[in-house]
């Protein structure tokens, strides 16, 4: 294979027509950069999952990441992402021959926190140029190929999507008995915000897994079922909510005084919780039943068509065979 490649990984908190990167002076909007990028260019983008987000706000996540996969990128959904970078690698078939970086952050921004979550900054070239690149790559250039190997074997294995999604659902029953036992326990206050707090923190973390299997359509759906009773408590208010805590009592019942914190209606969150699983715990039945082809967007369509080209494939074969030999 002839020519040279590149991989990009990247991570951001949010993708979305407001996302911009700033290069020698110059904005670019980040959202159309990756998908204009070149068919010889690998690309691994790692966002939160749209179940952190409501409302308006979760469409938009959704809806940029839909596009980003018609535009063969490589999407995966973690449970938390506050890292925010862009990476890039060149390389060849014999060796890596360049590599850049930016770095973002969720600091105010010149469009402000509300339309502008993110901007990625870099002011100057730095373009590191190498035939065998620095160990600290190792943990990015692994990450990256564990990720999109994971993502392929999800759509190209229907026995490898089958194992996961029987996974989560022995977990489901396992959560919703823990947070009964747990809510037998919790007596004053701050044993009730604690509980709530791992109740929400638990669905987010089981809707988050079943956004990265195939067919999310069923993800979106199941979100806009389950998640509004319980919408208030996400994103933000859910890592304050950890935040808080994780304080002195003493502490924090001053600040549930002063901030007016509604506890009685945090306190109904477990139970709200165990109701939402348990209707998921059913559906997932049904998406099982169906198969996930039943659920696939257009986009992801797209996406396993770029899985199975095979220059995508030889691309994704050299690269491995680099990231081997280059940390021996």
């Amino acid at each position: 294979m002839k020519g040279n490649f590149g991989l990009i990984f990247s991570s951001t908190y949010t993708i979305n027509p407001y996302v911009e990167l700033t290069y020698l002076g110059r904005n670019f909007n980040l959202l159309d950069a990756f998908k204009r990028i070149s068919a010889n260019v690998i690309t691994l983008l790692l966002l939160p999952s749209p179940a952190r987000f409501s409302g308006n706000y979760r469409s938009t996540h959704t809806g940029s990441a839909l596009k980003l996969m018609k535009a063969k990128v490589f999407v995966w959904f973690d449970r938390v992402v506050h890292s925010k970078f862009l990476l890039f690698w060149s390389f060849n078939n014999r060796q890596f021959i360049k590599h850049h970086k930016y770095y973002g952050s969720t600091n105010f921004t010149k469009g402000g926190l509300i339309t502008n979550i993110e901007e990625f900054y870099h002011n100057r070239r730095n373009w590191e140029h190498y035939s065998k690149p620095p160990k600290y790559h190792t943990f990015y250039l692994n990450t990256a190929l564990k990720l999109i190997d994971e993502i392929i074997k999800l759509y190209e294995s229907p026995d490898y999507w089958a194992k996961n999604l029987g996974d989560l659902q022995e977990r489901i029953p396992k959560i919703i008995s823990d947070l009964k036992q747990k809510a037998l326990t919790a007596k004053n206050i701050i044993e009730k915000l604690k509980l709530s707090m791992l109740s929400y923190s638990y669905m987010l973390d089981v809707l988050s897994d079943l956004w990265n299997l195939p067919g999310k359509r069923f993800a979106h759906d199941e979100c806009g079922k389950i998640l509004p009773e319980v919408d208030d408590y996400s994103g933000f208010n859910l890592e304050l909510l950890e935040e808080l805590t994780a304080l002195p009592s003493e502490t924090l019942m001053e600040l549930i005084y002063q901030w007016a914190i509604n506890v009685e209606e945090y306190s109904r969150i477990p139970d709200k919780v165990i109701h939402s699983l348990s209707i998921l715990r059913k559906d997932l039945d049904e998406y099982r039943k169906r198969g996930y082809e039943h659920y696939l967007f257009h986009e992801e369509k797209e996406l396993m068509e770029h899985i199975k080209n095979e220059r995508s494939k030889e691309t994704l074969l050299v690269l491995r065979k680099l990231v081997l030999s280059s940390f021996k």
